[in-house]
């Protein structure tokens, strides 16, 4: 596999995407101005660094996908699950869940279809995410893909975090936008 060189142009369903060393960290919030979102315990903040809606959206030809993400250290016991999961969609398709346990490191999609396809890679959300690097496989390319989709903006709950979701693919704001 080879890595991807990415930037922020890879991610959907964000407002701000921090460049750490070593990755990229996805917000639904402005990072740079947290001052202006004062909570108790800064709860707000806490939601806004989880990834509900967040997605990697490209075009490739790789059979093979591999993240290397950092994840929560636990996952939320509401949740009723012990891993946090990332989905691949082809062409607006669910095709693969991975579960990732906390502490873990590797995402890998294995047996996609041959050919041309647009993938998105949505982040669990119930995580915040760091992520490291984006590998495909050696002959394949991968490239930003715009998204014509209209765009959706909302301002949420745990209603929209959905954290109670098997699938951060098939949460309402994600079917619904």
């Amino acid at each position: 596999v080879k890595n991807v060189e990415i930037n922020s142009d890879y991610f959907e369903g964000v407002v701000s995407v921090e460049q750490l060393d070593g990755g990229w960290k996805p917000w639904r919030l402005p990072h740079t101005e947290q001052l202006l979102f004062p909570s108790p315990d800064d709860a707000l903040i806490a939601r806004a660094e989880n990834c509900s809606g967040v997605r990697l959206r490209f075009d490739t030809n790789s059979q093979q996908i591999q993240l290397t993400v950092e994840v929560a250290t636990e996952v939320n016991p509401v949740t009723g699950r012990n891993a946090f999961v990332f989905d691949a969609t082809i062409d607006s398709e669910l095709i693969l869940s991975v579960p990732v346990k906390p502490g873990d490191t590797k995402v890998v999609f294995t047996s996609l279809p041959e050919g041309e396809k647009t993938v998105e890679i949505w982040f669990p959300q119930d995580s915040p995410i760091v992520l490291r690097e984006l590998s495909v496989d050696d002959e394949a390319y991968c490239v930003v893909s715009e998204d014509p989709r209209p765009r959706w903006v909302t301002y949420g709950s745990s209603l929209t975090h959905c954290v109670r979701a098997h699938s951060p693919a098939r949460i309402w704001p994600a079917i619904l936008a």
